[in-house]
């Protein structure tokens, strides 16, 4: 579901937004236009059966929780031309390149080397049952980040020295947090 009209002889509406998806719990892959340049936050969210997603070129926003509560979801591609995102380490993560905030990740929990945030409900609804170590270039974490997670448990570098409320509810598997 879109919101704007996609050009056809015209410059490119600013204003093409990605909103939502109809019939979630059956869509496995995803081909958003290549004229979107906002993603809603929550536009994907439950797409329970999502394998992959490929962010055009011209994305230069993706809302909050817009790939939460997507268990099967593991490859994110990044168009090369975006400049406003990249996904790293064999599409396993979308990085926000200004701020080097983490997004969102995928199942194993991997994050980048380089990454200094990891945003708001980066992990929410992932598969994670190993023990995640962060790397010493993070310094904040976010609300929600592993919200809803199977994580048992997780180490946290010195390096960290933002902690927002929230991220680890729901993680009922959650044993140890080393700091």
């Amino acid at each position: 579901i879109y919101i704007g009209i996609a050009p056809v002889d015209a410059p490119a509406n600013p204003y093409f937004i990605l909103v939502g998806a109809n019939n979630k719990s059956h869509i496995t892959t995803l081909e958003i236009h290549a004229d979107t340049c906002l993603i809603a936050a929550g536009a994907l969210y439950g797409c329970n059966q999502l394998t992959s997603i490929t962010i055009p070129a011209k994305v230069s926003f993706i809302g909050s929780q817009t790939f939460g509560n997507c268990p099967m979801l593991d490859s994110f591609t990044v168009a090369s031309e975006n400049e406003y995102f990249e996904s790293p380490m064999n599409n396993k993560a979308i990085v926000e390149k200004e701020t080097k905030r983490l997004l969102y990740g995928l199942n194993g929990g991997y994050i980048p080397e380089g990454v200094e945030i990891i945003g708001k409900f980066a992990f929410d609804g992932r598969v994670l049952t190993e023990e995640i170590t962060i790397p010493n270039t993070v310094t904040t974490i976010e609300y929600g980040a592993y919200q809803s997670t199977k994580i048992p448990s997780i180490i946290i570098p010195d390096s960290v020295t933002k902690m927002e409320n929230g991220i680890f509810q729901y993680c009922e598997k959650l044993t140890s947090v080393t700091l």
